[in-house]
């Protein structure tokens, strides 16, 4: 951003809905695991999720993650049964070898699950190559934009990009050192370019900023939640514009949900940043 690079859909972090923290220790529980019949109960003992989809368990993420976070909130504690799963530990060797190592019975015991940010949708603004506003600068992976994944990554997805930027981005590359081929990168549709201060802080406490991001930003957004966030945010570069962003867009939509804003607009548009005043 500092070179001139634009960054776009910022607002748009996914969260995994279901990951053991134990003794400080967070492990990731497989969707997977759901589809083999796991359910999600609250500290109260219900099962929640026939309340917040038809499907239950087997909802999309930022579904169960707002429902696991909204029980959290209600309870106190969100917790996943694998008792029904036949052969658990055989199944999921990987997740039964954490529980054991923190003194849980692999498909017996309750595991105690939070939602945890995953994937980055957002990033720097590229094209299908891999370009970025700034010549010979590429960027793929989780760093970039490229618009595949929409405002809801689907699991796995991202594999796929990486496989097809990277064998194209390597491609485009060899033409720009060989030749200084470069033309001009289609960035894509966008209605909101927001100009911002990029001035490079003295110190930033990155601790206290995932705090405030997950605190204000996380898996439930408001206007006043958000306005405190850019405030105490100040200086902290890409946090803050995870902020705007989320302030700027009035809606929900994907893995951004406003709860003062819960429906989607219809309209398509994209938020890009870039450092510098107007023109």
């Amino acid at each position: 951003m500092r070179a001139g690079a634009l960054v776009r859909d910022l607002e748009f972090v996914q969260f995994h809905p279901t990951v053991a923290m134990l003794d400080g220790d967070l492990f990731l529980i497989s969707e997977a695991v759901r589809g083999e019949g796991a359910r999600l109960v609250n500290k109260d003992g219900e099962y929640f999720m026939g309340k917040y989809y038809e499907r239950a368990e087997l909802a999309p993420r930022d579904v169960v993650s707002r429902a696991v976070y909204n029980e959290l909130v209600r309870t106190g504690g969100v917790y996943l049964d694998v008792s029904s799963i036949e052969n658990f530990e055989e199944k999921f060797p990987a997740i039964s070898g954490f529980l054991r190592a923190h003194g849980l019975r692999p498909g017996k015991d309750l595991i105690p699950v939070v939602p945890a940010a995953h994937y980055t949708i957002g990033g720097v603004a590229v094209d299908a190559l891999g370009r970025t506003s700034i010549r010979g600068l590429f960027a793929i992976g989780e760093a970039s934009s490229s618009l595949f994944h929409g405002a809801n990554r689907l699991a796995g997805n991202s594999l796929l990009e990486a496989l097809v930027q990277g064998y194209l981005v390597i491609r485009a590359f060899k033409a720009y050192y060989s030749g200084d081929a470069w033309g001009l990168p289609v960035i894509g549709r966008y209605d909101v370019v927001a100009h911002t201060r990029c001035r490079l802080a003295s110190y930033v406490d990155m601790g206290r900023a995932g705090d405030v991001l997950w605190r204000y930003v996380g898996i439930v957004r408001s206007e006043d939640g958000l306005r405190r966030a850019i405030d105490e945010l100040e200086g902290s570069l890409l946090p803050s514009l995870i902020a705007k962003a989320a302030m700027i867009r009035r809606e929900s939509v994907g893995v951004h949900y406003r709860v003062d804003y819960p429906s989607w607009s219809g309209t398509k548009f994209h938020i890009l940043f870039r450092c510098g005043d107007a023109a």
